[in-house]
């Protein structure tokens, strides 16, 4: 993994490389998602706020890749639990918002924790998708693989910040679940895009290593609304869950697609 993150912040700004792109018009929101989560961690860190355990992030608008403003606001500042707001700025615009909620643990021992289940990424086979989108963009910063229990596995080749903060890599990773969990194929595609609304994650413990997984199930209906949600979990076992709202656009022509 080079050492270099996509986004590096100057004077208040958080300047993109290239690799922040999405693919369509914009930056991938897995890509400024793990930039403001990270900047929430941030606050969290300093007002010894506790681990997250739930984060939104709405997309209003596309975000041109150019410099971006991020800010963040405190909502509520509890003994237990503590809830930020923040928005992404750019070209003047608000261009999406995201909420997250901070816990500081307490144990309660008759509570049975989760077992171990520990898997090793690399027994899975690489997954390429989206190849005929040219490069740079997002989807060139992160390694993918896929298992024969179908959880993909993701670990970035070029953090999207640095420090690359818990919650900013399960962001990133978890923003691809309506990409890499879909039921279609190249070969037999149903819509000509998914974009996703928001992208939701809830965690009962920060992640163990650079691998996150993800085993997602797609709800699809022919309204035009979709469904995405993954179990999430890093090399020792489950860490929580993501979902994302999805926009079904209508197949229109021929389409040679992803994977």
């Amino acid at each position: 993994m080079t050492d270099e993150p996509i986004y590096r912040e100057e004077d208040g700004l958080w300047i993109p490389r290239p690799e922040a792109k999405g693919p369509f018009p914009g930056q991938h929101g897995g890509a400024f998602g793990a930039a403001i989560a990270s900047a929430m961690e941030r606050w969290a860190l300093d007002h010894d706020a506790g681990r997250p355990v739930q984060f939104t992030l709405n997309f209003l608008r596309p975000t041109p890749v150019e410099p971006i403003r991020i800010t963040v606001e405190v909502v509520q500042s509890g003994r237990r639990v503590s809830v930020l707001r923040g928005e992404i700025h750019a070209d003047g615009k608000c261009t999406a918002f995201a909420t997250g909620i901070f816990t500081q643990p307490s144990p309660v021992p008759t509570v049975k924790g989760i077992q171990p289940d520990v898997r090793d990424p690399l027994d899975s086979v690489p997954l390429l998708i989206h190849k005929h989108i040219p490069p740079p963009w997002f989807r060139d910063s992160v390694e993918m693989r896929r298992a024969a229990d179908g959880t993909v596995w993701m670990r970035p080749t070029i953090p999207p910040v640095a420090p690359l903060t818990p919650l900013a890599r399960v962001v990133a990773h978890a923003d691809w679940g309506s990409g890499v969990a879909r039921p279609e194929t190249a070969e037999a595609p149903q819509v000509s895009g998914f974009p996703n609304t928001e992208l939701t994650v809830h965690l009962v413990r920060e992640p163990v290593g650079e691998w996150i997984g993800l085993q997602g199930e797609p709800i699809w209906q022919n309204d035009g609304i979709g469904l995405t949600t993954a179990v999430l979990r890093d090399v020792t076992g489950p860490i929580g869950r993501s979902a994302q709202s999805l926009i079904l656009l209508p197949l229109t022509g021929s389409r040679s697609d992803q994977v």
